[in-house]
């Protein structure tokens, strides 16, 4: 027992020195928008999350503008030589992972990650399925209560 305990603590602790030097190495540095100031991350790959903002082309290449969340007078260009995401509207959240082209001032994005508002945010979101635009469709969303609903008896 004792002749296994060795050779398994060493293979436990190499891995584990492995999986710390992947993590402090090998991750893409992710930030907001408005971090895409810092010079530091104009060299190498990085993860940028905002909103999207005035999309110029939505034909390949992609060419749009991302803005910050909390400050969207803070925004830069990205170029992306992909197809358009399903979700790709404005005021969506977008995440752009690529890097920063010094020569053309713009983000070269390998990248588009889209995210629309979730049902579950609706009263905050005006946009698609939103509470909102549902209500200026179908009028005011009125909640049913318990006692008033079908027994599921009654439904088959």
């Amino acid at each position: 027992m004792r002749k296994l305990a060795v050779p398994l603590v060493l293979i436990f602790l190499g891995l584990v020195s492995l999986l710390v030097l992947g993590i402090l190495d090998g991750g893409i540095p992710e930030i907001q928008a408005a971090e895409m100031k810092d010079q530091k991350y104009h060299s190498g790959t990085v993860k940028v999350h905002g909103v999207l903002g005035k999309i110029e082309s939505a034909e390949r290449p992609l060419r749009f503008w991302v803005k910050d969340k909390i400050h969207p007078e803070i925004q830069f260009a990205v170029i992306a030589d992909k197809t358009r995401p399903d979700t790709f509207q404005e005021t969506y959240d977008v995440a752009v992972e690529g890097h920063w082209d010094s020569a053309n001032n713009r983000f070269e994005a390998d990248r588009i990650l889209t995210k629309c508002p979730s049902k579950y945010e609706a009263e905050s979101k005006d946009g698609i399925g939103s509470k909102a635009e549902y209500e200026k469709r179908k009028g005011p969303v009125k909640d049913t209560p318990v006692k008033d609903a079908v027994p599921t008896e009654q439904m088959k």
